[in-house]
């Protein structure tokens, strides 16, 4: 996968963590305890792939990862995104920073 791929998934990511937000806040709304826990493992099992592809992307390009070196971008996808429903709460420089500083520890911890 080249970098101009990576960035068209990452896009169509952060289309999907918008709906599974609006999936999350609409399963919410089932008042019947035992039917909404019937749904919650698919749920579990929807973002276990969605996180693991997000990471997949990420430690190939470490530049667009969406939790690290790629917050704001990602940020900025999600925004464009955005439903009346589902806000998106963009990152502060602070958390930025803390975010970059953070995949640099883990790369050390790595031995990269």
């Amino acid at each position: 996968m080249d970098s101009k791929t990576a960035e068209t998934l990452l896009d169509t990511l952060a289309w999907m963590s918008i709906v599974i937000d609006k999936f999350g806040y609409d399963l919410a709304l089932i008042d019947d305890l035992e039917e909404r826990e019937t749904l919650i493992p698919d749920l579990k099992g929807l973002l276990l792939h969605f996180y693991n592809l997000k990471d997949s992307i990420g430690l190939k390009y470490p530049e667009l990862h969406p939790d690290y070196l790629g917050l704001e971008n990602y940020s900025t996808l999600r925004k464009k995104y955005e439903t009346p429903e589902v806000k998106v709460k963009m990152p502060t420089e602070e958390e930025i920073d803390k975010a970059a500083k953070l995949w640099q520890r883990l790369i050390k911890l790595e031995g990269g």
